[in-house]
């Protein structure tokens, strides 16, 4: 392994929400080797202790080789997600990598992987929430990228606090 893979973070990029619904949800991430990467979704209460809630559901996928040092996998976790609920998630990919914020794995410094991965004064994990039940209510915000610079909070400052 060359010396700037081996001084990089494990992920390479993501995770990323790639879908939710009412039963399921999927989250994509590439990372430098192979792996099996185990996906853990749990209920958030609301603002502002956001408290973990319980049961924890799970599910596990190895990832697939594209690259020398670029292996990517989509982990489903199935289940029953209430409409217009939030919820969180981590990634444990075996040995010593236990969590998203383990250092080495987004960063060496945990809090930074914090920082990166978790909007400011929110739930502390990377969260989704589920669609209402009513499509009408849905509201959609679509951007390239969340921060614009390393000093800005971020850049679409009402997309974090808009609500129904």
């Amino acid at each position: 392994m060359s010396e700037i893979a081996s001084t990089t973070p494990f992920v390479v990029f993501g995770p990323m929400v790639r879908r939710v619904d009412r039963t399921s949800v999927t989250v994509v991430v590439g990372v430098r080797e192979h792996c099996q990467a185990t996906l853990r979704v749990f209920p958030l209460g609301l603002a502002p202790g956001y408290a973990r809630g319980a049961p924890e559901v799970s599910a596990a996928a190895p990832t697939v080789r594209l690259g020398e040092s670029l292996h990517v996998v989509a982990v489903t976790v199935r289940g029953t997600f209430g409409a217009g609920a939030l919820f969180g998630y981590d990634l444990d990919f075996g040995g010593q990598r236990t969590s998203l914020f383990a250092a080495g794995v987004v960063h060496a410094d945990p809090a930074e992987a914090k920082a990166a991965l978790a909007y400011p004064d929110g739930p502390g994990w990377p969260s989704f929430p589920t669609p209402p039940d009513d499509p009408s209510k849905l509201r959609i915000f679509h951007g390239s990228c969340r921060r614009r610079t390393r000093r800005a909070r971020t850049c679409c400052p009402r997309s974090t606090t808009s609500s129904g």
